[in-house]
């Protein structure tokens, strides 16, 4: 008897003999800006290295994840794990001016829920 007790309480453990569930990891947010602010401003190249844009630094400020975006890019998809919950995300401009120093914008910030 104490056998069949075992076995039936093993069986409920592993859900009858179903596999468990995975839940699936939750979407990534698409963030998207209408503009770097800067309309008259070049992208920097390999032919221009001063007075431009060099590219845009998006930062999860809630799990300190940091991505580098292209600067004629307008939208991005955040990579890496992804958590419920409330994030902040901070997009900087960074250029370079005309005697080669590199500058930032001050942050743009705005919050994601993800469910």
């Amino acid at each position: 008897m104490k056998t069949i007790l075992s076995l039936a309480f093993a069986a409920l453990l592993v859900g009858c003999g179903h596999s468990p569930v995975t839940p699936t990891p939750p979407a990534p947010p698409v963030l998207t800006w209408t503009s770097n602010g800067n309309p008259n401003v070049s992208a920097c190249s390999a032919t221009v290295q001063t007075n431009c844009l060099a590219s845009y630094t998006l930062t999860d400020t809630t799990t300190g994840q940091v991505f580098t975006v292209a600067i004629n890019v307008l939208t991005y998809m955040p990579t890496g794990t992804i958590t419920i919950g409330s994030h902040t995300y901070n997009l900087i401009v960074n250029g370079i001016d005309n005697t080669g120093n590199t500058l930032q914008s001050k942050p743009a910030t705005t919050t994601v829920v993800i469910p």
